[in-house]
């Protein structure tokens, strides 16, 4: 059976902003790395190190990412949330628990 808590939403949902804040900064500290185009990072490397920030849960589903560019001094990163992808995250998954017994459907709801 599948419950919805709303204080286990609420929780969630904070632990999700507090993590999309971290790859927030660290996404936000690699732009602005790239754009002074010092780097010596390979567009490769660049994209390993893009994939490691946003490998966390579901962080990959609601930040979206462009790099430009081909040699190190050219990189550029655009990155951005989509509210919407939120919005159906928090819909498909926060605040469900699934609850096991051993009890038919008709005796849980009699108890």
């Amino acid at each position: 059976m599948v419950c919805h808590s709303d204080g286990l939403h609420v929780k969630q949902s904070r632990g999700f902003d507090q993590t999309l804040a971290k790859a927030h900064r660290q996404l936000g500290e690699l732009e602005a790395r790239l754009a002074r185009g010092r780097t010596r990072k390979t567009r490769e490397k660049v994209e390993v190190e893009i994939a490691g920030i946003l490998a966390p849960r579901w962080v990959a589903r609601v930040i979206s990412w462009t790099l430009t560019g081909e040699s190190p001094a050219e990189l550029r990163l655009s990155f951005a949330t989509s509210q919407a992808a939120r919005a159906a995250l928090e819909t498909e998954l926060f605040g469900k628990r699934i609850l096991f017994s051993d009890k038919s459907i008709e005796e849980a709801s009699m108890a």
